[in-house]
C-alpha cells in the first residue's frame, strides 16, 4: 500500500505543483504542458489497469467465473497493458487540449517533448521499483515473500481446494506452497513442502477411497478435502510410509528407521510412521498443477521426473 502511495505521488507531484503555480498553470508551451500532462497519463497507464486486474480477480473469485490461470495468460495481459497505455494517451491528448484552449495558446506545437517526458518518468518509474525491492529483499533476503497465488481444483462435495503458492526468492524457482481448505464460510491453510528449486509440477490422482494423491519431484500428500486433513507419505527402501502431516509451521525435518520402526522427524519432534497397505494401488490420474490446475482431459499425465521435458 506504501509502494503505492509513493508512486502516485512520484507521478502527481510535478503536475500539481506546475497547475498549482499561477505562472507555469497558464502557459502553454510544448514543454510545459508536457510536465504537466504527461505524468497524469503514465499515472493513468499503471493504475487503470491494476484496478481493472483486481476488480476481475474480485468478480471470478466470487462468482467462479473461470480458472485463476487465464488472468496470467500472455493474451490478457497484454490486452490490458494495451487497453491502460490508450487510456493514458488520451488522457495526455485531452489534458492538453484542454490547457491550451483555457488559457487561448495560439502558435505552432511539437510532440517531440511528449515522449522526451514519458521516456524521464518511465525510467524514473523503474528506478523507484529497484529501490522498493531493494528496501524490502537485500536486508533480509530470507524473509522474502512474493504473492500468494491461488489455483482452484474442482469442488469436493461441500469443500472449494485451492492449492496456493508464493515465490521464496525474487529470480530464482523457489516457491511456498500450501492449500487452502474453505467449507461452510470457513477457512483453513495447511502448509506443504517448500520446493527450493525447479518449476512448479504436480501431478494429481483420485483414490479409490476419494482421497486426493499429490506428487511432485520432491513430496508426496495424500489429502482428505473433506477433513481437511494432509498426510505426508515417504518412500523407504521400495516401501511407503504415512504421517500425519504437522499443522505447525516447521524447519528441518527427516526419517530414519529405528528398531524396525521408521520415525519422521521435525524440529525435535518425533512421529512414527505407519506403512500404507494398498491406499495408493489403482490410483486414478486427475489433473496436473504447474501454472494453474489443469484436469486430465486439458493435460495428459508426465511422469513428475521428467518434468522439464513435459509437454505445455
Amino acid at each position: 500500500m506504501l509502494e503505492n502511495i509513493i508512486t502516485c505521488l512520484f507521478f502527481i507531484t510535478l503536475p500539481l505543483l506546475l497547475f498549482a503555480h499561477p505562472k507555469t498553470r497558464r502557459r502553454t508551451g510544448s514543454w510545459i504542458t508536457a510536465w504537466k500532462t504527461v505524468p497524469l497519463g503514465c499515472l493513468v497507464m499503471l493504475m487503470v489497469p491494476t484496478a481493472l486486474y483486481g476488480i476481475i480477480e474480485f468478480l471470478r473469485y466470487v462468482f467462479e467465473l473461470f480458472p485463476t490461470r487465464y488472468l496470467r495468460h500472455g493474451v490478457f495481459r497484454l490486452g490490458l497493458g494495451a487497453f491502460g497505455l490508450a487510456l493514458g494517451i488520451l488522457t495526455i491528448v485531452l489534458l492538453a487540449r484542454w490547457n491550451r484552449r483555457k488559457f487561448h495558446a495560439e502558435g505552432k506545437r511539437s510532440w517531440l517533448p511528449f515522449p522526451a517526458v514519458f521516456l524521464v518518468f518511465a525510467v524514473g518509474n523503474i528506478v523507484l521499483s529497484i529501490l522498493f525491492f531493494m528496501f524490502h529483499f537485500i536486508p533480509n533476503p530470507a524473509d522474502y515473500r512474493g504473492k500468494w497465488v491461488a489455483f482452484e481444483l474442482p469442488k469436493e462435495k461441500n469443500v472449494k481446494i485451492a492449492f496456493e503458492q508464493c515465490g521464496a526468492h525474487p529470480f530464482l524457482a523457489e516457491y511456498n506452497y500450501r492449500l487452502r481448505f474453505k467449507r461452510e464460510g470457513k477457512t483453513e491453510y495447511r502448509n506443504l513442502q517448500m520446493n527450493t528449486g525447479g518449476c512448479t509440477y504436480f501431478n494429481v490422482y483420485r483414490l479409490k477411497d476419494g482421497r486426493l494423491y499429490f506428487v511432485d519431484k520432491d513430496s508426496r500428500y495424500i489429502v482428505d478435502p473433506e477433513k481437511g486433513e494432509i498426510l505426508y507419505v515417504l518412500a523407504y527402501e521400495k516401501r511407503f510410509y504415512s504421517v500425519p502431516y504437522p499443522r505447525e509451521k516447521f524447519n528441518g525435518r527427516g526419517w530414519r528407521m529405528e528398531s524396525g520402526k521408521l520415525i519422521f522427524h521435525y524440529d525435535g519432534r518425533r512421529i512414527e510412521a505407519v506403512p500404507l497397505g494398498d491406499e495408493l494401488d489403482g490410483k486414478v490420474y486427475y489433473g496436473r498443477i504447474t501454472d494453474g490446475f489443469y484436469s486430465a482431459s486439458e493435460k495428459k499425465e508426465w511422469p513428475v521426473s521428467e518434468w522439464r521435458s513435459a509437454p505445455r
